[in-house]
């Protein structure tokens, strides 16, 4: 067989491009967390209710190494793990002030460095969860929409930690700095039974997953068949989506207090509060008139003219209308050019405190000086030279290659949420993320 001369370049283990991840909660380092009081509280919260809840027995404390010698003498299976605490700033694109930018607290497993008994990795039973879509999320929306509907979200309470963890008995160690004060002069290498499904562990979802399946069981609630974590009420025509400790109700305005006492049977939640910021966006939902027998619908059948904007729908229905008439559109009964207005419920996906953020993150990273220009949409024009000179499936490599996918994965993720018409845009420069120039 043919052999290699030259040996083969290896890529190296160090990456010295920055990239900065596409996250909405910004990251808080433990220097600036110690230094900011604000954060300990919430550090200092999170730690206290898991001691509340008892996710661990500190009764049954002991040092690891006899511990596992016993296991090892018995032929038992034990995993070994440590817990540690992590802070982010929520919503931190909003300004200093605003009740919803927030410091958040949260205790740990470290799930990827586990070992057993004998020292080696541990093999976990690998159950599996599944959040709800996003779609899921906006279904809901739009069924609280509906005339005597209303949509409400509530967060479950240390979610994960409200599920006995199953599988291996697992112990855990916790930093020294949250030792009980008896700890410290007594033992040199502390660990206790992990109780509760903690956060981080590899099977803690898919616990948390069957214990909130069986408590909404208990409800009333029925699982929605392909929509998982999904559930519908059939007595009181509720929809449920959870998305890992975020719950959205939506239904007959009647039935919702109704629908969280079944929820609260069997899981702790935070108290309901109106459809508001929801995975990083919020959702405003106002009142508008429209004319009567209005169908939206209409605007995707009728063919405009390029570089033409279609009419605006609420203000100008009769454009709508004439045009389809024009073009051959019939109407259907529904949305006949009725006379009279109506009110209607409508829901605005709002992101513009992240996008702000998106720009911002850019011009940090590309060093950009000079100001941007305002554009109307985030298409080129194709009819324009620029539309071509920006081919650049043959180009070198560009100077902000090392920035792109940065800046395409936050744009994403609020074309995902929030807005799907920079999908396009988004989707064909990713391709071209090495040739950024």
């Amino acid at each position: 067989m043919p052999l290699r001369t030259e040996p083969y370049a290896h890529r190296s283990p160090i990456n010295d491009s920055f990239v900065y991840p596409a996250c909405v909660a910004r990251s808080v380092t433990k220097k600036e967390a110690k230094a900011t009081p604000k954060a300990m509280e919430a550090l200092d919260k999170a730690w206290n209710k898991l001691h509340k809840q008892t996710c661990w027995d500190v009764s049954r404390v002991c040092e690891w190494t006899p511990l596992a010698k016993r296991a090892q003498a018995a032929g038992k299976k034990l995993h070994i793990g440590r817990a540690f605490d992590i802070c982010v700033e929520k919503n931190s694109e909003l300004e200093n002030g605003n009740p919803n930018r927030k410091f958040k607290g949260r205790v740990v497993f470290e799930g990827c460095y586990v070992k057993d008994e004998l020292n080696n990795w541990a093999i976990f039973a690998e159950i599996t969860s599944c959040l709800a879509t996003m779609e899921a999320g906006k279904a809901a929306d739009g069924y609280g929409l509906l005339s005597g509907h209303d949509v409400q979200q509530a967060d479950g309470e240390s979610a994960y930690a409200q599920a006995k963890l199953g599988g291996e008995e697992t112990w855990i160690r916790l930093p020294p700095d949250r030792w009980p004060k008896e700890w410290v002069v007594k033992y040199i290498g502390p660990v206790c039974p992990l109780i509760l499904a903690l956060y981080g562990h590899p099977d803690a979802g898919g616990f948390w997953e069957r214990h909130c399946g069986a408590a909404l069981a208990l409800g009333g609630f029925e699982p929605i068949p392909e929509w998982k974590s999904c559930f519908w009420h059939p007595r009181l025509k509720l929809l449920l989506v959870v998305y890992v400790d975020d719950f959205k109700l939506s239904g007959p305005a009647q039935n919702l207090a109704e629908g969280w006492r079944q929820i609260s049977k069997g899981i702790i939640i935070e108290p309901p509060a109106p459809a508001g910021r929801y995975l990083g966006c919020d959702h405003l939902i106002t009142n508008k008139s429209v004319p009567n027998g209005f169908d939206p619908r209409l605007r995707w059948m009728v063919p405009y003219p390029p570089k033409k904007d279609p009419p605006d729908l609420l203000s100008k229905p009769g454009a709508v209308f004439a045009a389809a008439k024009s073009a051959g559109v019939t109407a259907t009964s529904s949305s006949t050019n009725g006379k009279g207005k109506v009110s209607v419920r409508v829901c605005k996906y709002d992101m513009c405190g992240f996008l702000d953020q998106c720009v911002n993150r850019y011009i940090e990273l590309s060093h950009v000086t000079a100001p941007l220009k305002h554009v109307a949409t985030p298409f080129l024009d194709e009819g324009t030279p620029e539309f071509d000179e920006n081919d650049l499936s043959n180009s070198a490599v560009g100077i902000l290659w090392d920035i792109a996918s940065s800046v395409l994965l936050k744009i994403l993720y609020a074309a995902r949420r929030g807005r799907h018409s920079p999908l396009i845009p988004v989707s064909a420069l990713a391709p071209l993320a090495a040739n950024w120039l």
